[in-house]
């Protein structure tokens, strides 16, 4: 028997989504949920659980009863937080990009430049890093595709001494991110 509490950032639409981890914890069949609340972090009870829980970050999922018992899912959680003093698991350590409670600043917004070709027709498609990228957790704030004979493509070749193109250049809060 589990609660699920989340703690959702305000105005954050760019934040990561804590139902990944909602439906991954539902859909083991070691789990029964048998609650799922949704609380916003500036509401009352939201201040209260960050200031008492200690979290640093939201959205953060919070997690009551009898976790333990699946001990593959107690596992994959240690990756995303820990166990408060009051034994409820805490996953406050989710992907970017999340709100910083103490700067209120949204972490982990990034830009991703394609850098192409459009005379090669045999160069793959730089585009195709997008999929790349999503699978690692990484979805860029904003997207622009560039071609290398445009005069923003020259500047970029020159600016960061790209030698070869197609390429992929990544700009942004990139830092808070798992190398």
């Amino acid at each position: 028997v589990i609660t699920v509490t989340t703690i959702l950032a305000p105005d954050c639409a760019q934040c990561f989504d804590p139902v990944v981890l909602t439906r991954s914890l539902s859909s083991n069949t070691r789990l029964k949920i048998t609650a799922e609340r949704r609380v916003e972090a500036q509401s009352e009870e939201g201040q209260a659980l960050v200031k008492d829980l200690k979290i640093t970050q939201v959205p953060a999922v919070l997690i009551e009863g009898q976790i333990e018992r699946a001990l593959t899912a107690a596992e994959f959680l240690k990756n995303y937080g820990s166990t408060a003093s009051d034994g409820r698991f805490v996953a406050s350590l989710l992907p970017p990009p999340y709100l910083e409670i103490g700067s209120g600043a949204v972490r982990g917004l990034f830009e991703a430049t394609y850098l192409a070709d459009a005379s090669c027709q045999d160069c793959y498609d730089v585009t195709k890093h997008r999929s790349a990228m999503s699978g690692l957790g990484l979805v860029p704030a904003t997207e622009t595709t560039i071609d290398r004979n445009d005069a923003a493509g020259k500047n970029l070749i020159k600016q960061y001494g790209v030698e070869s193109v197609p390429t992929l250049l990544l700009k942004g809060d990139l830092g808070v991110y798992p190398r």
